[in-house]
């Protein structure tokens, strides 16, 4: 169990991708909720919701209809305005990353900022000053719900290792 990190598993699009994340104890699975109509995101996320426990589930939507839809059915725990969210295609906004964490109690998980790196590979996965969470991203399927679940385990060995020191 990774202890001094945060983990977001971001780009979850199918049950598949998000019983491995919670498996490896991410602490959030994120949706871009523009990717489908709202009908279908009710369906898929209350899907995930039925099959997934222990992480909390974040969206983002450039939408402001679908992020209330989505809060009042309660299938999400936390909804962004996705124009706030991402500074540029790197990483997330420092200021509402900070809101985030004030908003939830990470209990066993030790702090000392806010800042969070955006992962896809496991050379990625490095040390910067203040850093307290990883934005890991699964690469696209090759095959619809069949990823490179070696190249992700390695992601997660390399966090871990850095968790350790």
């Amino acid at each position: 169990m990774i202890k001094h990190y945060l983990l977001f598993a971001d780009n979850i699009s199918d049950l598949t991708l998000a019983r491995y994340y919670a498996a490896n104890d991410v602490d959030f699975l994120c949706f871009d909720l523009d990717q489908h109509p709202t009908e279908k995101n009710i369906e898929f996320i209350g899907g995930i919701r039925e099959w997934i426990q222990g992480p909390l589930l974040i969206g983002w939507s450039a939408r402001p209809e679908l992020m209330q839809e989505m809060i009042k059915n309660k299938l999400i725990d936390f909804v962004y305005d996705k124009n706030k969210f991402f500074k540029n295609d790197d990483g997330i906004n420092d200021a509402i990353f900070s809101e985030l964490f004030n908003e939830f109690e990470f209990k066993p998980k030790i702090f000392h900022s806010k800042k969070i790196l955006k992962v896809d590979k496991p050379d990625q996965v490095s040390v910067i000053p203040g850093l307290s969470a990883f934005l890991i991203n699964a690469k696209p399927e090759e095959i619809t719900g069949i990823y490179d679940f070696d190249a992700l385990d390695d992601i997660f060995n390399a966090i871990l290792l850095l968790d350790e020191q």
